[in-house]
This record gives C-alpha cells, sequence and structure tokens, in this order.
C-alpha cells in the first residue's frame, strides 16, 4: 500500500520530532493570540493565509534558523490545525481522493478510484483526533459515466 501526504517527509535541517515540537509551540502561542470567531467569520482561505502570516511571525521569534522545507512543514501543519482538519487536510485537499477515514490516531485510510490505502498522517492520541471529527463534506460530484 502507498502513503498519502504528510507533512514532515522532507527535513532540511531538523528531524520530525523537533519539528512536531515547534509546531506545537506555534500552535498554542497562536491559540491566545488569534481571535478563532473571526477566523470563522471569512473565508477559508482569507483565513489559512491569515495564519500563515501569524505563524511566520512566530517562527521568527521562537525558531529565527528554521528555513526551507522544514519552515514550510511547520506552517502547513499549524495552519491545518487552526483552520482545517489537522494531519488529514492534504488527504481532503487531493481531489482524486473519494473518501477519508480515520480508524484511531495511527489508522488513517484513504480511497483513490476505488482502492483503500493506508496514510503515512496520523492523530499524536485519541484527544488529538477529537476536535477534528467534524463532518467534511466535498462539493457533489457528477457521476461517472
Amino acid at each position: 500500500m502507498t502513503s498519502g501526504p504528510t507533512p514532515f517527509t522532507v527535513i532540511d535541517g531538523g528531524t520530525p520530532e523537533h519539528l512536531h515540537a515547534v509546531a506545537a509551540r506555534v500552535h498554542d502561542r497562536l491559540l491566545d493570540d488569534l481571535d478563532a470567531g473571526a477566523l470563522d467569520r471569512i473565508p477559508r482561505e482569507e483565513a489559512r493565509a491569515h495564519v500563515e502570516a501569524a505563524v511566520a511571525n512566530v517562527l521568527a521569534e521562537i525558531a529565527p534558523d528554521l528555513s526551507g522545507a522544514s519552515r514550510r512543514a511547520v506552517v502547513l501543519e499549524v495552519s491545518s490545525e487552526i483552520v482545517g482538519f489537522g494531519p488529514i487536510q492534504p488527504l481532503l485537499d487531493d481531489p482524486d481522493l473519494t473518501e477519508v477515514m480515520v480508524n484511531g490516531p495511527n489508522e488513517v485510510f484513504f480511497e483513490r478510484a476505488g482502492v483503500l490505502y493506508a496514510s503515512a498522517a496520523c492523530f499524536r492520541d485519541e484527544r488529538h483526533i477529537r476536535p477534528h471529527r467534524r463532518p467534511h463534506r466535498r462539493p457533489a460530484r457528477p457521476p461517472p459515466r
């Protein structure tokens, strides 16, 4: 089985554990700084751009040496947590996937062209899954012809 996209698969100056720790620090900081209600009232892409700018500002302060793919991975993880569905957001953004299933923190699957695959995406633990248990609906696709 192949794996789907997940943050931290390309590292240029830090271990995945280090990058997750940096992302957690940035996320915690932004939870205090951002107005979640205001983010909910603006279009998703505008909210994502606002969060990405806020992440960049915090990273400049707490991890100024982080750059390249590592920096982009932290921005992706934090913005996906705040504006999207966390570690499964890259899967949900893939138009070729027809379904994403989360059976547990380390049991994420996706369907592509009628075939089920295990994903490398994972949640930290059951508590991490709970905020993301809201329905995600894609626009209806016309049936295949």
